[in-house]
């Protein structure tokens, strides 16, 4: 049951929905389009602009909650708006999300307060982190600045938010819950910047650093906290090409070399960090010239050919990637059947009748897992093949339950690097002879789809088959089946879908 005020009570109507603000709300506050924060009992869960987040409704604005925060609005609750540039309260009262009986607590497993971020995640920000381990993180950013700089003789530097905390106050910013490292590039072509980049990543993994690739000019890396949480460090490539500097994964503005080089420093959380000779003006390019305000409701905005630039020379690897992990790591993937999808059992049958009981299986996008933990539990191999990590965590944890070996891997359509690494792996192996694709390819680009093929040839090299099953465009990915040296041997319409069986000889 949802349990909510009044409409119009304080000009505010709340629902586990969202927040419905009165016409005229947002101009008697004084409001333009300031951050406002939402605080339950107390806690701030989440900041929004009440014009440019909201949707314009006959009955006034409305602000949908955050995806992540939704399953936390739970129980009754003191709801306040507060204006955040000047602490004023807009609106505080008790709210019943549900009638189940209990405060409304958004937190972690360990019970730590959380915060959406500006990406949407639930995060514990560094406001309610201790000044010990904040001191850590510095510390951390100040080992990772040095070994780029002297390790893999990168000009790195604070940028973002620790550039943002430093040069406002010398310390990390409250609604913020990771570090950012820049550098400026010494190439001005994208192969040049990519090779450059990718050598600095092998450096820090050399390291002993755990990282994580996250575009072809930016990786992160792990940073281990005292209070078992870790902290991500983002490392980007700054750039000049066109005559404007480029900064992943946002950021293009007149930013000259000699803002950047030779560095300085600031002071943050007590200590000197590495910082570009201007912080100033790399900031106005990052944030507008009101970055000096603070406003945690503030989210990256790009024009659509800055987003063509970054997406076309460094994140097209990252393609959907984002909307997947959102997915498997939100309260839809909990909905997602555990028993085996009726396509599974369908090629199971299949090769069960061609003589086949123990043939392998590669299961390419294989989301929580469900079909390849069956294919094991049938006996044949599996290998549960998923660019999203998140899927890749829930597969190894269904499989455990299940009591299955099922060999989880990465693998990314849209980067033909790994595409090779892991079908030639697998082909050397020799474990799995067939390739199992189940409403993957509606979901691809055609140079994605060409790599789903590639890769398949690869796996069934020795007698094997490709399995597919498609909502749509199925002729189409037949004629590509062929234009790659393979064929069609049988076909027939599934629930909803076409199923194909193709084969390389």
């Amino acid at each position: 049951m949802i349990s909510r005020l009044s409409p119009g009570y304080g000009g505010v109507d709340a629902s586990r929905r969202g927040l419905r603000l009165a016409p005229g709300w947002t101009g008697r506050h004084g409001l333009r389009d300031d951050a406002v924060d939402v605080r339950l009992d107390g806690h701030r869960v989440w900041s929004f602009r009440p014009r440019s987040d909201a949707l314009r409704t006959p009955l006034g604005r409305f602000v949908a909650w955050p995806e992540r925060l939704v399953p936390h609005l739970v129980g009754r609750t003191t709801l306040s708006l507060v204006a955040h540039a000047d602490g004023r309260v807009l609106h505080e009262a008790e709210v019943a999300f549900t009638d189940a009986d209990r405060r409304t607590h958004v937190a972690d497993a360990a019970g730590h307060l959380l915060t959406v971020d500006k990406g949407g995640r639930l995060q514990r920000m560094f406001d309610r982190t201790d000044d010990a381990v904040r001191g850590h993180v510095v510390d951390a950013v100040t080992v990772i600045v040095d070994q780029l700089r002297d390790e893999a003789g990168l000009e790195a530097f604070l940028a973002f938010g620790c550039l943002l905390g430093a040069v406002r106050d010398g310390r990390m910013i409250g609604h913020d819950a990771d570090a950012d490292i820049a550098y400026l590039s010494r190439h001005d072509h994208p192969l040049d910047v990519i090779r450059e980049n990718r050598r600095a990543c092998r450096v820090m993994q050399d390291l002993g650093h755990r990282v994580v690739r996250m575009s072809d000019a930016d990786f992160k890396i792990w940073v281990p906290l005292p209070d078992g949480r870790r902290c991500g460090v983002d490392v980007f490539a700054g750039y000049h090409l066109g005559g404007a500097f480029h900064l992943l994964p946002t950021v293009r503005g007149e930013v000259r070399r000699e803002d950047l080089l030779p560095t300085g420093t600031v002071r943050l959380e007590g200590r000197e960090v590495v910082a570009p000779a201007r912080p100033e003006v790399l900031l106005a390019a990052t944030y507008g010239e009101s970055w000096r305000t603070p406003d945690p409701s503030f989210r990256f905005t790009q024009p659509a050919d800055l987003d063509r630039h970054m997406d076309g020379y460094w994140r097209g690897a990252r393609q959907g990637l984002n909307r997947w992990t959102e997915f498997y790591d939100s309260p839809r993937a909990g909905e997602v059947p555990t028993g085996p999808s009726d396509f599974a059992r369908w090629v199971h049958r299949r090769l069960r009748r061609a003589g086949d009981t123990t043939g392998g299986v590669a299961d390419i996008g294989a989301g929580t897992g469900r079909d390849a933990i069956w294919f094991a539990r049938r006996g044949r191999p599996a290998v549960a093949l998923d660019a999203a990590h998140r899927a890749r965590v829930l597969t190894r944890r269904a499989a455990r339950r299940a009591g299955q070996t099922v060999d989880v891997r990465r693998l990314n359509l849209n980067d033909a690097a790994t595409v090779l690494a892991e079908g030639a792996r697998i082909a050397h192996e020799g474990r799995v002879r067939h390739a199992y694709a189940r409403l993957l390819a509606d979901e691809l680009e055609d140079a994605a789809r060409g790599e789903l093929l590639r890769f398949s040839r690869m796996v069934t090299r020795r007698g094997g088959r490709l399995f597919l099953e498609v909502r749509r465009d199925g002729p189409r990915l037949a004629r590509a089946v062929a234009a790659q040296g393979g064929r069609v041997v049988h076909e027939e319409p599934g629930p909803g879908t076409r199923r194909y069986v193709a084969e390389w000889r």
